[in-house]
């Protein structure tokens, strides 16, 4: 599919960055270290369920071209753990303004780019520790149930654009959060994200 989009591909890769809204999707694998997601009775023992795992991202913004090969971008992204999708717990919502920066043409019209963001970021904090699942049950946190977790968020990227609306690549997507639950069960500051490869689309 990838090489009928390059045959056909018809305007100057540098044209990638011009003005457009745009619309991501990122599937990968978590990296950092974690909150914890839910907590269970196993054997007797209270066990902590941690946000990891297989990772999901959808991101959507406008883009403003800024010279023939940089653009400036507003990314508002959600980021969330794939087998935590039915329990919003696992959830991460970014703001982040940002940099795109293109090549020039490399081969039929296909270029590379490199992007950067920085902004804010929120999370579930976690619930208290006071509940307590029964036996074989799964306690999950509801969405933002209790207090709520600010941080920063971050994102580095880069990868091909394939025409100057369709692009692949790789992307790191992280955050450092203020006071959420891990072990051993009081607030601590959290650094944890995602690897993924992903594909985007400018309108």
């Amino acid at each position: 599919m990838l090489l009928v989009l390059c045959a056909f591909a018809g305007a100057s890769a540098q044209n990638a960055n011009r003005k457009g809204f745009f619309i991501e999707a990122a599937v990968g694998g978590s990296v950092g270290t974690p909150p914890v997601g839910g907590l269970s009775i196993q054997d007797g023992q209270l066990m902590a369920h941690y946000y990891g795992g297989a990772m999901l991202n959808l991101a959507f913004g406008p883009r403003f071209r800024t010279g023939d090969h940089t653009a400036f971008d507003f990314r508002i992204s959600a980021q969330a753990n794939a087998s935590g999708l039915a329990g919003a717990q696992t959830l991460v919502v970014k703001a982040m303004p940002g940099i795109r920066i293109t090549t020039g043409e490399i081969f039929r019209n296909m270029s590379l780019y490199f992007g950067a963001n920085v902004g804010g970021a929120l999370a579930n904090r976690g619930s208290s520790w006071n509940v307590v699942p029964a036996d074989g049950e799964v306690m999950h946190w509801s969405l933002f149930d209790e207090d709520v977790s600010g941080g920063v968020g971050y994102e580095v990227s880069f990868g091909v654009n394939v025409t100057t609306h369709l692009y692949a690549g790789f992307v790191w997507s992280a955050q450092y959060m203020f006071s959420q639950m891990r072990n051993p069960f009081d607030p601590e500051n959290l650094h944890y994200g995602m690897a993924a490869f992903r594909l985007g689309y400018r309108f």
